[in-house]
């Protein structure tokens, strides 16, 4: 399993938060809306950068959600963390909801 909470010590001697959230939801989701409320708390609390991608503003179908995630998408929000696919909503606020 990933590491998700990894902090790194930039040149300038101080602490930050090392993790790059992506959520790929829709606006009529309210699961992808909670994401994308949990990570905007994440981000205000300094703990992670956070990219919210609109599927249907973007153009991006299921197959190609697929594609990006390397995983099947049966249900919004897709997440991934640094990268790697962590799941959906239940998954991302039992990872770092209590960070």
């Amino acid at each position: 399993m990933t590491r998700l909470n990894q902090w790194t010590v930039p040149h300038s001697g101080r602490w930050e938060y090392a993790m790059k959230i992506t959520i790929y939801g829709k606006p009529d989701c309210p699961y992808c809306l909670m994401a994308k409320d949990l990570g905007e708390v994440l981000e205000a609390q300094g703990k992670a950068e956070v990219e919210y991608i609109d599927l249907q503003e973007q153009g991006i179908d299921r197959p190609a959600l697929e594609a990006i995630t390397g995983r099947p998408a049966p249900t919004i929000p897709q997440i991934l963390v640094n990268g790697q696919y962590l799941g959906g909503y239940t998954e991302m606020n039992k990872a770092l909801g209590g960070i």
